[in-house]
C-alpha cells in the first residue's frame, strides 16, 4: 500500500467510525425517548467532509449547529429537531427500555 492509499484509506476509515459513533448516540438517544412513548422517526446519521460546504436545510429554525475542535482538528455537527406545535415530552415510569449494549440488531 502507498502511503497515499494509506492516507486514503485512513480517511474513510475515519469517516466510518465517525458515522458508527453518530448511529450509536441516536440509537441511545432513541431508547432513551421509549419512557416518553413518543413517535420518534430519526435519520441515519450523515458524514460530510470537504471544503466550503454549504448544507441547506429548507426549516433553518429547526436546525442547530454546533462546532468542536481538538488537537486532532475540527468538527461541526448540525442537529435538525421538528415537533408539532404544542408538543410536550411526558414520563412513563412504567416503560421498560433494553439496556444499553444488551440488544444488537443487524
Amino acid at each position: 500500500m502507498t502511503a497515499s492509499h494509506a492516507k486514503v484509506f485512513d480517511e474513510v476509515v475515519s469517516v466510518c467510525v465517525i458515522g458508527e459513533m453518530g448511529n450509536q448516540l441516536v440509537g441511545r438517544m432513541k431508547n432513551k425517548w421509549l419512557k416518553y412513548r413518543s413517535p420518534v422517526r430519526l435519520s441515519t446519521p450523515l458524514v460530510v467532509s470537504g471544503v466550503s460546504l454549504n448544507l441547506r436545510n429548507g426549516e433553518k429554525k429547526s436546525t442547530r449547529l454546533y462546532s468542536f475542535r481538538d488537537d486532532a482538528g475540527r468538527f461541526k455537527v448540525f442537529l435538525d429537531v421538528q415537533a408539532e406545535e404544542g408538543f410536550d415530552f411526558v414520563k412513563y415510569e412504567d416503560t421498560e427500555a433494553a439496556d444499553e449494549g444488551d440488544v444488537i440488531l443487524f
